[in-house]
């Protein structure tokens, strides 16, 4: 006879940014919360794959970060 497994998952969505759209198993969800329940059988590995979406804010820029002063080299004596 199989057991259940819940697995809660949560993701950030603040500033626009990620949402969950795993819905297979899902038997609570919001757009920052779901609760997936797993079957488990004896002797049988289950497997859960979640996705996550990033939708990036319109007024935001995303740009990878920019390396900081470089220190000036020693004078060569």
């Amino acid at each position: 006879m199989p057991v259940p497994l819940y697995i809660d998952h949560s993701a950030d969505p603040r500033h626009d940014g990620y949402a969950i759209q795993t819905t297979e198993r899902a038997i609570k969800q919001t757009t920052a919360f779901s609760r997936y329940k797993v079957a488990l059988a004896p002797s049988r590995a289950p497997t859960l794959t979640l996705t996550h979406t990033l939708t990036p804010h319109p007024h935001t820029s995303h740009t990878s970060p920019q390396p900081g002063p470089q220190p000036e080299p020693e004078p060569e004596s």
